[in-house]
């Protein structure tokens, strides 16, 4: 799901998954032991009014193993508006009101949910987390010029090695998770199925 928080998770921080990830994963806690942050740059060129996706399994943005998570900031520089696609087949950002959701063929449609250069920029703030065998996720990077544009996707990728701490600790910092969280200690990362109710 995609968020915007400040820096990134290092080395003795916890990350608690809430809501439908895997099996393995839903509302758990995890100690971050190894962090290492791997840039990725992503050029993409796209026509007047059309649009390429983005997807993050075909391009090596998730992991393989179980004890890895992918922690992803994301940038943008170029002349192109982005929609998360999560599910790949189902825009992320919508709004409730019937009808309201992206519409690429229709001039006000169009606005409704995307980010630009002015939003993501390369701060990296906004962030995607993934997971070996979670649902895929794609970005739709659209053409809104009247000619051709370039786009590049700037992906900061901070791959974590995670471990469960032994039940003491969590039990721990479970019982004060509003305390860790506000002192920055443990970040809560939400499933998408999380914004859909």
């Amino acid at each position: 799901m995609p968020e915007f928080y400040d820096g990134f998770l290092s080395s003795g921080q916890y990350i608690f998954f809430r809501g439908k990830w895997t099996d393995s994963v839903n509302n758990t806690l995890f100690k971050v032991v190894f962090s290492q942050k791997i840039p990725y740059i992503y050029p993409v060129e796209v026509g007047a009014g059309e649009y390429v996706d983005v997807d993050f399994k075909d391009n090596g943005l998730f992991p393989e193993s179980e004890e890895t998570a992918y922690e992803i900031g994301i940038g943008m520089k170029g002349d192109a508006l982005i929609y998360p696609m999560i599910p790949v087949n189902k825009y992320y950002n919508a709004l409730e009101k019937s009808g309201y959701v992206p519409n690429l063929e229709t001039g006000d449609k169009k606005y409704v949910g995307p980010f630009d250069e002015n939003v993501l920029g390369m701060s990296f703030r906004l962030k995607e987390y993934t997971l070996a065998d979670y649902n895929d996720i794609a970005y739709r990077v659209y053409g809104d010029s009247y000619r051709a544009t370039k786009a590049v996707l700037y992906f900061l990728v901070n791959r974590l090695h995670i471990v469960q701490p032994d039940t003491r600790e969590t039990e721990r910092i479970i019982s004060n998770l509003s305390d860790y969280v506000a002192k920055g200690v443990v970040r809560i990362v939400n499933s998408y199925t999380e914004a859909r109710w």
